[in-house]
């Protein structure tokens, strides 16, 4: 299981975990979801397309992690959901709380977007 962040502009970092976000898994995820979010990273994508399980204590961590984002002026968007992962978010009534696109790409471009539209204003 891996979360090495990538970093994919000056404000926008993906995280790719792999495998089962478990209670084994969770504590890494959320040491590095707290480190990321902070002064300068308000953006970070959850990329998880390699994500076969998430337990209920994963979505804490990815719900603490999207109001501390917020909480900076942020967001925490999640991509690329396999079927039986984006069930969970729509049964938990998740699905409401995140930004979930279908890739990466349109993740991230997202927050591109939402600049272009606030200068704009």
């Amino acid at each position: 299981m891996s979360t090495a962040p990538m970093p994919m502009s000056a404000e926008v970092t993906v995280l790719q975990p792999q495998g089962r976000l478990d209670a084994s898994f969770v504590p890494g995820l959320d040491r590095q979801l707290q480190s990321l979010l902070g002064p300068g990273i308000p953006h970070v994508v959850v990329d998880l397309a390699q994500v076969t399980y998430v337990s209920s204590s994963a979505l804490r961590v990815l719900l603490v992690g999207l109001k501390r984002a917020r909480s900076l002026g942020g967001d925490l968007r999640l991509s690329a959901l396999r079927t039986n992962v984006l069930n969970v978010f729509k049964i938990t009534g998740f699905v409401t709380l995140f930004g979930i696109y279908e890739t990466r790409e349109e993740a991230v471009h997202s927050y591109t977007e939402e600049a272009k539209s606030g200068q704009e204003k």
